[in-house]
């Protein structure tokens, strides 16, 4: 079906080899290295640039178990970068239709297949299973971060995904970090990286070393570069996004609200402002907490209130949105009662 080069890599994310090794994606499975893998015996694949974490099934003895990494019921490989999501993609369909059976003849089993209920993500094709969920008006795929609606088609942002620094949802993108200053030998930097971030961290970044770097040619030139990238392309409706989630990042609720309240002119239901602008309370909260023997818990608490009521609001529009589902998971302090009308 699809072959592809990778190399193993080992608990630091380095390769364990020189040279590429060879994989195929087969009907029956994968090959790595010669060696199949069975797509009923994965239990999830994780991706990160061009990193594949492929996680096996708990006590599943496979052909593969010479790669499986010290203390973890898996193995990583990196590809090739522009190769790395239609591989994973191809891996995911595979297993999530396996998974998705598997959970309708479970139900079956237990005389609750009237609660069985399923989707097909539109952009990766993984199949997701809705069971005992309420019927809402989006859909969230986790295996690729899309959001799209009940009707199967797409209506995300390209590249806008949960940051993998920050937890905000916003546009996600490859931006140069350059540090290159000299102020004496206690303060000086020289360094070239790239980042893969949201523009309100690139951003945050920004604000810290723009000032040292401006005096010197290289680090100017790198900070123009990343400021250019994170100020083009923008989609008007969600021009005030990056701002509005560093605000809150940064526990500034007040000055954060109205720009997500202007956002929800253009976007009023979509899951991933709404769980900003929860996440953005939440925030606020937990640094009023974190300073409580001098704020006091009372001022947190009309915060956390209202982190309930947008993360409620985003898991109405996407009851299976795992961003939302996550932040209430982690944070149990925060079950309130709220009420079933939502209004803003």
């Amino acid at each position: 079906m699809f072959d592809f080069d990778f190399r193993f890599l080992n608990t630091d994310n380095k390769p364990t080899s020189y040279f590429d090794k060879q994989g195929s994606i087969e009907q029956e499975g994968i090959y790595f290295d010669g060696e199949m893998l069975a797509f009923s015996e994965i239990q999830e694949v994780v991706r990160y640039r061009n990193r594949l974490s492929i996680i096996i099934k708990a006590g599943a003895k496979t052909a593969v178990d010479e790669f499986l990494l010290p203390h973890f019921n898996g193995f990583m490989i990196c590809v090739d970068e522009e190769e790395a999501f239609d591989i994973k993609s191809m891996m995911d369909r595979e297993y999530t239709a396996l998974q998705v059976e598997e959970r309708k003849e479970e139900l079956k089993g237990q005389g609750e297949v009237h609660n069985f209920r399923k989707s097909e993500c539109p952009t990766c094709k993984s199949h997701i299973d809705l069971s005992y969920l309420q019927p809402t008006r989006y859909i969230f795929c986790k295996h690729c971060d899309s959001i799209f609606n009940k009707h199967g088609n797409y209506t995300d942002l390209n590249d806008y995904k949960i940051c993998p620094v920050c937890h905000y949802y916003n546009r996600i993108q490859i931006t140069p970090k350059v540090e290159a200053y000299f102020y004496g030998k206690e303060d000086k930097a020289f360094a070239f990286q790239t980042t893969f971030q949201c523009d309100s961290c690139t951003k945050r970044e920004l604000n810290s070393r723009i000032w040292k770097n401006m005096p010197f040619l290289i680090g100017a030139i790198g900070d123009f570069i990343a400021r250019n990238r994170i100020e083009t392309d923008i989609d008007s409706s969600y021009a005030e996004l990056t701002r509005a989630n560093l605000l809150g990042y940064q526990g500034q609720i007040e000055e954060a609200k109205p720009l997500y309240e202007s956002m929800f002119l253009y976007v009023k239901d979509q899951p991933g402002v709404l769980y900003d602008f929860g996440k953005a309370y939440l925030d606020s909260a937990l640094l009023l907490l974190e300073d409580a023997e001098f704020t006091g818990e009372e001022q947190a608490l009309p915060y956390i209130a209202e982190a309930v009521r947008w993360l409620s609001r985003c898991l109405q529009m996407c009851s299976n949105y795992e961003p939302a589902i996550k932040l209430f998971e982690d944070n149990e302090g925060l079950e309130y009662e709220i009420d079933d009308e939502f209004e803003y």
